[in-house]
């Protein structure tokens, strides 16, 4: 049995606003390689990087936030924009099983293929965890200049 033992950074990172307190476990993975893990008001999010050409935190602090949440986020990045249907058409819209019922309309606003070319989107889910993956990379560069 090999039993192998790592080091792991565990970030607080608070009084960032619209977010509750994020903790954040950093686990480096021997040459360039490591894992993030942070949770943040019920959103949590984890990815493993196998290789970043870098050492793991500093690769981490010049990601973008695009990136990360890309790596981290695992349900949807957009969902049908009922707003901007509803003000193209006149309508008033929630839900998907009541556009087939004005499928001739949908298709004079968006065309043949309306279903697929509905206005979309970012989901709720995906700008929270958009949000905490920036403060999360600001709060590394920062305790980067502080140790």
């Amino acid at each position: 049995m090999k039993i192998k033992e790592t080091k792991i950074t565990k970030m607080s990172i608070s009084e960032v606003s619209m977010l509750s307190t994020i903790t954040v476990f950093l686990e480096p993975n021997g040459d360039n390689a490591g894992k993030i893990t942070f949770e943040c008001g019920g959103v949590t999010g984890s990815a493993y990087f196998g290789s970043t050409g870098i050492e793991f935190r500093k690769f981490i602090a010049q990601v973008s936030a695009d990136y990360l949440t890309g790596k981290t986020h695992t349900g949807d990045h957009y969902e049908v924009d009922y707003d901007a249907i509803n003000q193209a058409t006149g309508q008033q819209f929630s839900h998907e099983c009541e556009l087939l019922e004005y499928s001739e309309l949908l298709e004079a606003v968006y065309g043949l293929d309306w279903c697929m070319d509905l206005p979309q989107i970012e989901t709720r889910e995906y700008v929270q965890c958009y949000q905490i993956c920036e403060a999360i990379i600001e709060g590394v560069k920062k305790s980067q200049i502080n140790s």
